[in-house]
């Protein structure tokens, strides 16, 4: 258990959009506002714009917990910048910095007050890893449960208490029961015991067993099946549900088909419509038919195929859609002519053209379609294509977003090199042939700036090696201010300190300052920059022995290219790796956001998302 210093420095960052004006009074206070200009007032030289200020702090006079830090600024005008506010948390009588833990207990469900729960026996360690404890729960119902596990230090000092869920089972008496009875009912349950029993013997796995369960009673249509098995100590398991269809009048199970038929658009009526010549069989499979167009306009159109067994029962009516061509005069010809466009038709061949090869198919054609004169916002795409004889294809349409872009900056710890670049990760990992300023991709979120966060969009982006990306923001977010949240396979999700507005000029720097990300959530690699901690392999917000033990196994089996484990991106999972995470591993580093933002004992994170798919069109001629 680490022991924290109760002195905090803070550094803001503190900007007041006006004219040439000066900041001249800087004031903060903790917990209640005391009022405008009562504040604690903090010394320093007159400034339009003052970043990066150090400021002492004292918290000698505050008890021990979780407390609330507030700051604000005045100009020349004597105008009041919003006060800005950070939680924090002062801990106890913490003395040394070499402490032991002394002390482990643990309890179920209710939390009997510390030190009087049941104590587990330890060796005093500054650090106790992989402890086999055996924890009795003869005294507890049968259901879910919470098992609490704290510890304290030679200070007296108590840890977070951790809480983990399970079930015990009913009346477990054997690790080595046996499956004795399977009962089986349809529709409605009889109850426990009651149903219509299976013969099994009795064995602690069944599998791939066959049974025959008679539907002779059912009426024909929708009908469900359920399942369920009992063990020896008379416990029953999950009902496994499932569901299927009766057919009408099924008298023979060795029936065959006599008849087909097929129409188009409408349906004239069972045993009315066009009959296709076919042998009868029990199973008619890849039957090829003609079905003569001639009569149809020209348009999309419905064809319907069903069929008809020896005992007058008719098959579920399949239906396809298709397309018939204008004034189609060869069966050969070639698309000379693709065009785009948005939102409104501008007629066939007033679209923007796009540049092809003639051809008679066309698949996997990139388009780049420019954006550039729409509105930040959602809008419909449309595409099609013409060939030699003047036909066009039918108009395709997809649904795009032109979002705002704006700047980030970040690094990642593990890809670090210095002097503010980071690795070519991808080539490294395999993932490009070339090489490129490219690193990896990440997911940005916008999460609402109050409880309880909710998550408004994302967009997945390439970082690129000097940290900048370019993030999009939907147009619903403009003039609102989200929190940014910064996911990566390796790394812990990282939130922005405080909610950002979005506009055309937003541009927010995680790298110049810890205190960029919620928490102080960031490690410094050099002098005046910060970048996120590797060593989440697993994504589950924890450096633990987790994630510890998927690096080491990597390391083991010789692993190279693209994989969350290789930490310092240079295409090969080794002992190097282990380096950029040994200090998370080490003090168990967990990750928090603004949902659970009063602890920031240890270091804290965060969420967003919303993709934006490339636009990628594939076009083809239909005949």
């Amino acid at each position: 258990m680490k022991n924290n210093l109760f002195i905090f420095i803070f550094l803001f960052s503190i900007c007041i959009k006006a004219n040439a004006q000066n900041i001249t009074q800087i004031e903060y206070f903790f917990d209640t506002d005391p009022g405008f200009g009562y504040g604690l007032q903090v010394t320093f030289p007159p400034s339009s714009n003052i970043a990066n200020l150090p400021i002492s702090a004292s918290t000698a006079s505050l008890s021990t917990g979780i407390h609330q830090f507030y700051i604000r600024s005045k100009d020349d005008s004597s105008n009041w910048s919003v006060t800005n506010r950070s939680f924090f948390y002062k801990m106890p009588n913490a003395t040394s910095a070499n402490s032991n833990i002394v002390a482990i207990e643990y309890f179920f469900d209710t939390d009997p007050g510390f030190g009087n729960a049941t104590f587990v026996s330890v060796t005093p360690a500054a650090d106790i890893t992989n402890l086999n404890m055996n924890a009795s729960i003869s005294s507890l119902s049968s259901g879910v449960h919470q098992l609490y596990v704290r510890s304290q230090d030679d200070n007296g000092n108590w840890s977070i208490t951790n809480r983990s869920f399970f079930y015990k089972i009913p009346n477990a008496t054997s690790a080595n029961s046996n499956i004795v009875a399977i009962e089986y009912f349809f529709d409605t349950d009889p109850g426990f015991g009651n149903a219509t029993l299976v013969s099994v013997t009795p064995a602690a796995d069944i599998a791939n067993l066959n049974m025959n369960a008679s539907i002779a009673s059912l009426s024909s249509g929708v009908h469900q099946l359920y399942v369920r098995s009992q063990d020896d100590n008379g416990n029953w398991s999950i009902t496994n549900r499932s569901f299927f269809y009766k057919i009408p009048n099924a008298t023979s199970s060795n029936t065959n088909i006599v008849a087909i038929e097929y129409f188009f658009d409408t349906d004239p009526g069972f045993g009315n419509a066009t009959l296709v010549s076919v042998t009868p069989a029990a199973d008619i499979a890849n039957l090829n038919m003609n079905a003569s167009i001639a009569s149809l306009s020209s348009g999309v159109h419905q064809l319907y195929v069903r069929s008809q067994d020896d005992n007058g029962n008719w098959s579920i009516t399949n239906r396809s859609f298709f397309y018939k061509i204008p004034n189609a005069t060869s069966a050969n010809s070639n698309i000379v002519a693709i065009e785009y466009f948005f939102d409104t038709d501008p007629g066939f061949g007033n679209g923007i053209a796009v540049s092809v090869a003639p051809n008679t198919d066309i698949a996997l054609l990139q388009i780049a379609a420019d954006l550039s004169l729409l509105p930040i916002g959602q809008h419909n795409l449309f595409i099609r294509s013409r060939d030699n004889s003047g036909i066009w294809s039918v108009t395709n349409h997809m649904q795009v977003e032109k979002l705002q872009p704006y700047g980030i900056k970040l690094f990642l710890q593990g890809y670090y090199l210095s002097s503010g670049m980071m690795a070519n990760v991808l080539f490294n990992q395999g993932a490009e042939l070339n090489t490129s300023t490219r690193v990896d991709s990440v997911i940005i979120e916008l999460h609402e700036s109050a409880y309880p966060f909710a998550l408004h969009s994302s967009f997945k982006c390439e970082l690129h090696t000097d940290g900048t990306l370019t993030a999009g923001a939907p147009a619903t977010a403009l003039g609102q201010a989200y929190y940014i949240v910064i996911k990566h396979r390796n790394c812990f999700e990282t939130w922005s300190a405080n909610p950002v507005m979005m506009n055309s000029n937003t541009y927010y720097n995680f790298s110049d300052s810890s205190n960029k990300a919620f928490g102080d959530n960031m490690i410094q690699v050099e002098p005046n920059v910060w970048a996120f901690y590797s060593g989440d392999i697993n994504q589950d917000n924890n450096a633990d022995l987790l994630d510890m033990s998927l690096l080491d196994f990597d390391i083991n089996a010789f692993q190279f290219g693209f994989y969350a484990t290789d930490l310092n991106g240079d295409g090969n999972v080794d002992i190097l790796d282990r380096s950029n995470s040994r200090k998370q591993y080490q003090q168990f580093y967990f990750c928090q956001s603004s949902l659970n933002n009063s602890m920031l004992i240890l270091k804290i994170c965060s969420h967003i998302i919303n993709v934006r798919p490339a636009i990628s069109m594939y076009v083809r001629e239909t005949n």
